[in-house]
């Protein structure tokens, strides 16, 4: 279950080396959670800074990384940068096999805010794979967008994650997309065009329970389906589903049932989540769940030709943690 906080503090029984992963952004978000664990003078052992290389030097990208920088050093007894590629996971297995030398248990805090879902996915699966940690949790701020929000530009190709997916052919057949919708309707008209499925569902994200100063928001569903307007007018969608877009846990309930469904019916099922982080999160729950017995699914990637800077104009006062289950 996800907890909104303003203050961060360690359970007293945890144990283990404690670490901290953040990823640097061109967002003032990414370093949101590292400001507020230090209003909470909360301390780590080791902070991890990451970032992706090649991407264009844009000034408030290199400032924010900077400030992040400064901030981990103040929280931090160590401070190792890294660079990871956006779309391989061999840096992630890199860093994985470079923490678990640790002689003690390792208690993770990852801030998913940042990371690109592929490397939240490749993070998730390969940590699963290991058994040093003692706790994993995760950390997301919630953005606040524009009302006509620029997230990315095109799109290159659409990637099939391997490590989440189970049976998977060549597009053919009978074939269902879910697709978890975000802000971004071209990557999503992409997906579909690639499949071209028999059946579409979509999952739609609400993002309550937030404040912006004294200020109640609710972005999330009527925003999603006015961003996404051209796409359901020609996309014949068979069936909208509404839940949380920040709860891992509610997004696997309720698609599990749904893609069992569509697989005990004999066909292909693909799964493209473009909301928010945490629905990539659940997405991965999700994945678990249909592993224990079912083939003939795959995640899908639409990986975009760039990504638009400063697409958030502000961020929550609360932010998102989730301890994920190990």
């Amino acid at each position: 279950m996800i907890r909104f906080i303003d203050y961060f503090k360690f359970p007293k029984k945890e144990k283990g080396e404690k670490i901290l992963a953040v990823c640097s952004s061109f967002e003032p978000r990414c370093m949101h959670a590292v400001k507020l664990i230090r209003n909470s003078k909360a301390v780590f052992d080791k902070g991890y800074l990451f970032s992706y290389p090649g991407e264009p030097h844009i000034k408030e990208k290199e400032i924010n990384k900077q400030k992040t920088h400064m901030i981990l050093s103040e929280i931090c007894a160590e401070v190792i940068p890294r660079e990871v590629e956006k779309y391989s996971d061999a840096d992630i297995m890199n860093w994985i096999d470079e923490i678990s030398q640790s002689n003690s248990p390792i208690s993770l805090t990852l801030d998913v805010s940042t990371f690109t879902n592929y490397s939240i996915f490749g993070m998730l699966f390969h940590l699963r794979q290991t058994n040093f940690l003692s706790n994993l949790r995760l950390l997301y701020t919630p953005g606040i967008y524009a009302y006509e929000p620029k997230l990315t530009w095109g799109l290159r190709e659409v990637i099939t994650l391997p490590w989440l997916s189970n049976g998977h052919s060549a597009p053919g057949g009978k074939r269902t997309l879910v697709l978890l919708l975000g802000y971004d309707q071209s990557r999503a008209a992409g997906v579909i065009d690639y499949i071209e499925p028999e059946n579409i569902i979509a999952y739609i994200g609400e993002r309550d329970g937030q404040k912006f100063g004294d200020i109640e928001v609710s972005e999330g569903a009527p925003k999603c389906l006015r961003l996404n307007r051209k796409l359901i007018q020609y996309a014949r969608i068979a069936k909208f589903e509404y839940g949380s877009a920040l709860d891992p846990e509610t997004v696997c309930e309720i698609l599990t049932p749904i893609c069992t469904n569509e697989l005990d019916l004999g066909r292909e099922v693909y799964i493209a989540p473009i909301g928010t982080k945490m629905e990539a999160v659940g997405t991965y729950l999700l994945c678990n769940e249909l592993n224990k017995k079912y083939e003939g699914f795959c995640i899908l990637y639409p990986r975009p030709v760039k990504h638009y800077e400063r697409y958030t104009i502000g961020v929550f006062d609360r932010i998102v943690e989730y301890n994920f289950p190990l």
